[in-house]
């Protein structure tokens, strides 16, 4: 395409003419081109900002939440750890106390085997010296008689 001679102001004319019709052309190409590509385009990114806004907030919301979860689980298993620590504690002194009351029965129970058994050996003694006293007036009076030569 060459460029016209603007020598002439009839050539200026004649080229200024077709300025409205080349404007009215890249508004025509402007509109169509908006309506079928830019504004689809646009609305593409828009939805696609509109939904990235979303997710983010979503994320942030699920967060949010994981973490409330999170402290009410550590906050249950202190509650648990502290109730089962307690419940130990509690089966422990039981378990203290019958074991001293146990200790304290086979004590006992050992106390009165014992003196019934020293008991029993004090009676022993006395008959076994009953025996014994006997046994050696009968043995002494037998060897005052053989000595003595009475038989």
């Amino acid at each position: 395409m060459e460029l016209p001679d603007f020598t002439s102001i009839k050539a200026l004319l004649e080229y200024f003419k077709t300025v409205p019709i080349q404007a009215g052309l890249f508004l025509g190409i402007l509109f169509v081109l908006n309506k079928l590509v830019f504004a689809p385009f646009l609305k593409i990114i828009e939805e696609r900002r509109r939904k990235t806004i979303e997710t983010f907030k979503n994320a942030e919301q699920v967060s949010h939440q994981t973490q409330n979860i999170s402290l009410e689980y550590e906050k249950k298993i202190k509650d648990h750890k502290d109730h089962l620590r307690k419940k130990m504690d509690e089966t422990r002194r039981e378990l203290e106390k019958e074991q001293a009351e146990k200790l304290h029965q086979t004590k006992t129970e050992l106390l009165k085997n014992m003196q019934e058994k020293h008991q029993k050996i004090k009676e022993t003694v006395v008959q076994v010296e009953k025996e014994l006293s006997q046994d050696i007036k009968g043995l002494s009076s037998e060897i005052v008689q053989k000595f003595l030569g009475v038989a």
